[in-house]
């Protein structure tokens, strides 16, 4: 049965085209990724999918209701003030929304005991919470916490506070109570750890719905996908299988798309140069041509005849002829360190660090940061890398030790979130704020980089 069917949808913002000419078809159990470049508009695609952006051109037929739709976004908008647990409970609006008034006319309640009306709401909005089974439901959703090794300790902390890998296991425990039928999932493995990573995999593997992703983790593709789609300014390539199984299939195309090119290209200049001879003997022929030389007449006549023949292939050709395949622009991309000669650029001796007393991320650490290191920094969600990032930068103090940080030292700092930029800015104007960028080469950088292929990671 098909899931999902997409026919030749197109989507447009602000005048811009995000894609065009998309074509999909997904069917019960299949697990299909997309892939594509950045920008391309695969999360734009999935919110059309999902129902929250209409497309300006072509159908999207749903073999189920939107009701049997769950989506994991990227960038998931919560209100500051909400838990961890509200924001997995509420994968059940109405169950959330029965909860939080049943909340609130129980503080109405303890304040006004006198007042009989709402003993009578209270009671109503406690029969209606039971009928649902919220408290049934509550502990299904703590269950999955745990199961995404959130320990109950951590089950009233805001969301907003959460690590990005926390944040990722979090959008996915909501999917898990939500337990839809067809799941969307934007980058799905984004920041987790190498434990969790497995776990989402087998996870996916193992769903008995139908899921439609987007990914760039070329593993996680080729072990969960049943097929793979990428998404191109033209519409969707597709290959059965993975991401490896993908590949294969287009440097195949591609080859024979180059092949046929060549083939065409040397055809095209054979026909040109065949034009050109004929086009001189003609001229030739007919300047001695004479009513004396009827000879000569002919075969000028004759060379005009074969000039015509090839112009006219010429022109068939090239009616039938294939554009030059496109070669991607890879990044090269070079840290240049300056004229920076100290050996030793930051020290951590004995340092600690805790956001909360009850809450210490690490005790006593200590670290050297040479030049000409490359220091990878791993552990589980939540253990603190990023955290000890910020405090290598100064962007926080630690709550006892010394980092020391040689002073000629500049630092470039790429966040896991980038939540410093103003979002009402576009990124020229951002750019032309660092020192000694002129507008010229603001432009060009911004056109390098957005123009840029970056390959599948």
């Amino acid at each position: 049965m098909a899931v999902l069917r997409v026919d030749g949808i197109s989507k447009e913002i602000q005048g811009r085209r995000i894609f065009s000419n998309v074509c999909l078809e997904v069917h019960s159990g299949e697990r299909v990724a997309l892939i594509g470049r950045n920008g391309v508009g695969k999360t734009t695609l999935l919110k059309c999918l999902m129902g929250n952006l209409d497309v300006d051109k072509g159908s999207i037929h749903r073999g189920i209701g939107l009701s049997d739709y769950g989506m994991m976004e990227q960038h998931a908008e919560i209100p500051e003030y909400m838990s961890l647990f509200d924001y997995v409970f509420s994968a059940k609006h109405d169950l959330y929304e029965a909860k939080q008034s049943l909340l609130g006319l129980e503080k109405r309640v303890a304040e006004s005991s006198t007042h009989e009306s709402l003993f009578s709401a209270y009671a109503e909005a406690l029969n209606h919470y039971l009928k649902l089974d919220g408290y049934g439901q509550e502990v299904d959703a703590g269950n999955v916490l745990r199961r995404m090794q959130f320990p109950e300790s951590s089950w009233t902390q805001p969301y907003v506070t959460l690590s990005g890998g926390e944040k990722t296991r979090a959008q996915l425990a909501r999917l898990m109570v939500l337990r839809p039928k067809f799941l969307l999932l934007d980058e799905p493995t984004n920041h987790l750890d190498a434990e969790m990573l497995d776990w989402v995999e087998a996870w996916v593997r193992q769903y008995r719905g139908t899921v439609l992703f987007v990914s760039h983790d070329r593993h996680f593709i080729d072990a969960v996908a049943t097929s793979t789609y990428e998404l191109t300014d033209a519409g969707l390539n597709y290959a059965r299988g993975g991401y490896t199984a993908y590949r294969v299939k287009q440097n195949s195309l591609e080859q024979s798309r180059q092949a046929i090119y060549d083939k065409q290209e040397k055809e095209r200049q054979a026909l040109i140069s065949a034009i050109q001879r004929y086009r001189e003997w003609f001229q030739k022929g007919h300047d001695a041509a004479s009513e004396r030389d009827p000879y000569a007449k002919k075969r000028a006549a004759k060379n005009a005849n074969r000039f015509q023949a090839k112009t006219r292939a010429l022109k068939q050709l090239e009616e039938r002829s294939i554009e030059k395949p496109k070669k991607e622009m890879n990044a090269r991309i070079d840290f240049r360190d300056g004229q920076f000669n100290a050996k030793h650029m930051i020290t951590l001796d004995h340092v600690s660090f805790s956001f909360e007393a009850d809450h210490l991320y690490f005790s006593l650490l200590n670290l050297s940061v040479n030049r000409g290191d490359r220091i990878a920094v791993m552990g589980q969600n939540g253990a603190g890398k990023s955290t000890l990032l910020r405090l290598l930068i100064a962007d926080l103090t630690p709550d006892c030790g010394h980092i020391l940080r040689h002073p000629e030292l500049r630092v470039g700092y790429f966040a896991q979130q980038v939540d410093v930029l103003p979002m009402d800015r576009s990124i020229l104007a951002c750019m032309l704020e660092l020192p000694g960028i002129t507008q010229s080469l603001a432009r060009e950088s911004e056109w390098k980089w957005l123009s840029l292929h970056i390959p599948e990671a």
